[in-house]
C-alpha cells in the first residue's frame, strides 16, 4: 500500500520533471533511484527511527539544559552534554556492525538481512559516537576557556620582553618560570 503510493508520487513528480524540460534519461534514473530507497526504507526503519529518537532525546536534554536556569527554575538539569560518556564496549556495536557488512558481501535473502541489521547497527552506534564527540567538544571548550584565561593573566604578569604566542593547539602551562618546555601539546 506505502509502496504504491509512493511509487505512483515519484511518477509524479517524474512526469511534472519531464514536463518542466528536464530530459527523459534523467528523470528515469532519478526515478529508479527514489524507487529504490522505498523499497529499501522498510529494512533501515529501526536504525533511522533509533538515530531519530536519540537525537531528539539529546536536544530535549539541551533545550532543558538551557532553558530550567532561564525560567527560574531551582532545579537544574541533571543532563549535561559534557558529562556526557558512553561505555567501552559500545565500541563493539560498531565493529559487529562492521562485520556484518563485510559478511553481507554477494547476493541472497540472508545476506541481505545482515547487510541491513549491520547498516541498522552501524546508524545508532554512530549516532551515539557523534553525542560522544560533542561532549568532548564541549567538555574540552569548557576547560580550555579557564586555561586560556590563567595564562593570559599569566603572560600579562611575566612579560618582560617575551613573544607572548596564541595556538589552537598549545596550551601554556601556568607555572612560575614559564619556559618553552612548559608548552604542553
Amino acid at each position: 500500500m506505502c509502496k504504491q503510493a509512493a511509487g505512483q508520487s515519484i511518477d509524479n513528480a517524474a512526469t511534472l520533471y519531464g514536463q518542466a524540460g528536464v530530459s527523459q534519461a534523467t528523470t528515469t534514473s532519478v526515478t529508479d533511484q527514489f524507487k529504490q530507497l522505498v523499497s529499501i526504507a522498510p529494512y533501515l526503519a529501526p536504525g533511522l527511527v533509533g538515530m531519530a529518537s536519540i537525537l531528539f532525546a539529546s536536544c530535549a536534554a539541551g533545550l532543558a539544559h538551557l532553558i530550567f536556569p532561564r525560567m527560574g527554575s531551582r532545579r537544574a538539569s541533571p543532563l549535561s552534554l559534557s558529562k556526557f560518556r558512553l561505555h567501552w564496549a559500545l565500541a563493539y556495536v560498531s565493529i559487529a556492525g562492521l562485520a556484518l557488512l563485510l559478511l553481507a558481501r554477494g547476493s541472497g535473502e540472508w545476506q541481505s538481512a545482515l547487510r541491513y541489521v549491520g547498516i541498522d547497527m552501524l546508524l545508532v552506534s554512530q549516532t551515539l559516537f557523534f553525542l560522544q564527540g560533542l561532549a568532548v567538544c564541549s567538555g574540552s571548550r569548557s576547560r580550555e576557556s579557564g586555561v586560556e584565561e590563567r595564562a593570559a593573566g599569566f603572560m600579562r604578569r611575566r612579560s618582560s620582553g617575551r613573544p607572548s604566542f596564541k595556538s589552537p593547539g598549545l596550551r601554556v602551562c601556568s607555572t612560575p618560570g614559564w619556559t618553552i618546555e612548559n608548552v604542553l601539546l
